[in-house]
């Protein structure tokens, strides 16, 4: 599993979600951090760090967007199950022990999220319901981040 972060100008932000990511009680294969053409001194020195540190591959892209980053990241990653994660996002320890454990037990499971805490501005636990394909045509039944796993040429590895 492997763990892609989409980011653009957010500081040691990156950074944070970056740790959220090996600290995980079952760690990640890699952690590729996706830089959306960050322009910010203070966020281009912590790439810098990431990257020289081994904490994180890191991938420079042309600002197009988080979408654009989220494809490249997931693209670039060496594993089937892929976790996409904002760069102010961060995880629990627990997330991919239990999501991966949703897709290794059925592989019909494209994809597994979590509940979402809020802090800072707003302190909320936002609840989506999920669902098939379905529910996600009317309106967002995930947050952003999710362990997803990757579609091949062929179809759903």
């Amino acid at each position: 599993m492997s763990v892609v972060v989409t980011a653009h100008d957010q500081g040691t932000l990156v950074a944070e979600a970056v740790a959220s990511a090996w600290a995980q009680s079952r760690p990640p294969h890699e952690v590729i951090v996706v830089d959306d053409g960050s322009t910010d001194p203070e966020s281009r020195r912590v790439l810098g760090e990431l990257s020289a540190s081994g904490r994180a591959t890191v991938v420079h892209q042309t600002n197009a967007g988080v979408s654009a980053a989220r494809n490249a990241g997931i693209a670039a990653a060496g594993t089937e199950l892929v976790v996409v994660l904002d760069g102010d996002d961060r995880i629990s320890p627990a997330f991919v022990e239990r999501t991966v454990s949703l897709l290794e037990s059925d592989s019909a499971i494209v994809a597994a999220s979590a509940f979402l805490k809020l802090h800072g501005a707003v302190e909320a636990v936002v609840r989506p319901r999920g669902g098939t394909v379905a529910d996600f045509l009317h309106r967002n039944a995930c947050p952003a981040t999710a362990l997803v796993r990757r579609l091949s040429t062929t179809g759903w590895n």
